[in-house]
């Protein structure tokens, strides 16, 4: 269990309360409406149900714990009207759910 922000194995992090939601390479899927305002040439866009992958977790800087609001750094590869989007979106983990 973690008292605070903690490293626990190779790439595997802890919420400051002590659980483990998701590591780099876990896909996620985002839960209900959550409107973004930084997808290129989309000034606004609903990432709600999409699906995506978790690039970087951050808890700690330097060795140190950080109150990073949105910790999980998360990349989305959408279609949209014929055109490919990359993109990232800053999550808390109460916004997602690990897909199995």
């Amino acid at each position: 269990m973690c008292e605070t922000a903690v490293e626990v194995g190779e790439g595997a992090q802890c919420s400051e309360e002590g659980h483990q939601k998701a590591e780099v390479g876990t896909r996620i899927k985002v839960k209900g409406p959550l409107i973004v305002y930084h997808v290129p040439k989309i000034p606004k866009f609903d990432i709600g149900g999409l699906e995506g992958e978790v690039k970087d977790v951050i808890f700690q800087h330097k060795g140190r714990p950080v109150s990073a609001t949105f910790p999980y750094k998360v990349q989305f590869n959408i279609e949209l009207e014929d055109r490919k989007l990359k993109f990232f979106a800053h999550l808390k983990d109460d916004e997602f759910d690990v897909v199995a």
